[in-house]
């Protein structure tokens, strides 16, 4: 049947593809499968790591500070009022700052943060957290890369969500920075190495299925994704008992 009005699919008549839908299984599973079942044509990517990916302003600073954009944001970064402010923000619990590592920093004085934790590199700046940020972020007019790991979910979820029929891969690679997210080069690797040949998450042949076929048949590649006739020659040569994610 048609999806339900209510549902935003459902009213405008579209399918529906989710980006790096990384999370909890037991929560995102059930809203995948009572989509579909009520008639929205859903699918979804991940890829196989617990760590995501981002910009340190994002997780690094509350909304209010970025508003009216980069030029005011460095501007209010540099007022001491604003630190002030900031105080109990940057002495939360919640930060978790020991899980954001700093991935992407353009100028050559500040490359020796890449691979650092925030703790780590604002030790070695001599700076507490707060200050050390807003340095960091003004200095760099707000474009400062980081890798942000998680405790939240775990492997089991990783591997429930990579099961389900309608998953496919994706990297989501972002390739600036001297330490980026190891995504960009080692998703498909990892998913034929760890999650195929060590803990036979899925057969190597369904694998295959969610790399290839799966997403060049959801974005209509209607010349790629198998190996037909007059396809595009797009074929990679592995070893399924030694690739892996370096």
């Amino acid at each position: 049947g048609a999806p339900p009005p209510s549902h935003p699919a459902g009213a405008a008549g579209l399918p529906v593809h989710i980006s790096h839908f990384n999370g909890l299984a037991d929560q995102l599973i059930p809203l995948i499968d009572e989509g579909r079942a009520s008639g929205v044509d859903v699918t979804f990517d991940t890829y196989p790591y617990l760590a995501g990916s981002t910009i340190l302003a994002m997780v690094g600073l509350p909304r209010w500070v970025q508003s009216g954009g980069i030029e005011a944001s460095v501007e209010r970064l540099q007022q001491r009022e604003t630190r002030e402010q900031l105080g109990e923000w940057f002495d939360s619990p919640e930060r978790e700052w020991g899980q954001i590592r700093l991935s992407a920093v353009n100028l050559a004085e500040l490359k020796k943060f890449e691979g650092l934790s925030v703790p780590e590199a604002a030790q070695l700046a001599g700076q507490s957290i707060g200050n050390f940020v807003c340095d960091l972020l003004a200095k760099e007019n707000m474009v400062v890369g980081c890798v942000a790991f998680s405790n939240w979910r775990t492997d089991n979820d990783v591997c429930r969500m990579m099961q389900h029929p309608v998953h496919m891969a994706g990297s989501d690679g972002i390739y600036v920075g001297g330490r980026p997210h190891p995504r960009g080069y080692g998703t498909f690797a990892r998913y034929l190495g760890v999650y195929v040949r060590e803990q036979n998450v899925l057969r190597l042949e369904e694998m295959i299925r969610h790399m290839t076929s799966a997403p060049a048949q959801r974005f209509h590649l209607t010349d790629r994704g198998l190996l037909r006739e007059g396809f595009a020659a797009d074929v990679v040569i592995f070893d399924p008992q030694t690739i892996a994610a370096r």
